[in-house]
């Protein structure tokens, strides 16, 4: 059995991994913030940027089915968007939708 805030800790740390990625890379002028609607729908982390805007769901476990990435899905939609990423415990990078990317956490 996993403790409650496990998720949240895993998503935590992702966040802090990939803003820890950018500042290295000596990137200027991108942003980044967490996404919410009225209606409760939510993107864990977009990142903005002159590479554009870059909408990331993360998810502890190791495989996330589709449902749990309409959010995602819907906010590609919305800002005409290539793709969105979905990071996870998975061991294998691939498309799980016509435009969301499945990255293991194990890449960052």
């Amino acid at each position: 059995m996993r403790a409650p805030q496990v998720g949240q800790n895993f998503e935590s740390f992702v966040i802090e991994e990939i803003i820890k990625g950018l500042q290295a890379t000596k990137a200027t002028r991108w942003d980044y913030y967490y996404f919410r609607t009225k209606n409760g729908a939510e993107v864990d982390l977009i990142l903005e940027g002159s590479f554009g805007t870059l909408p990331i769901e993360i998810k502890f476990g190791h495989q996330t089915v589709l449902r749990q990435l309409t959010s995602l899905q819907r906010f590609v939609k919305r800002h005409n968007l290539p793709f969105g990423i979905i990071i996870n415990n998975s061991n294998e990078v691939r498309m799980l939708g016509e435009q969301i990317i499945q990255l293991p956490a194990g890449c960052l």
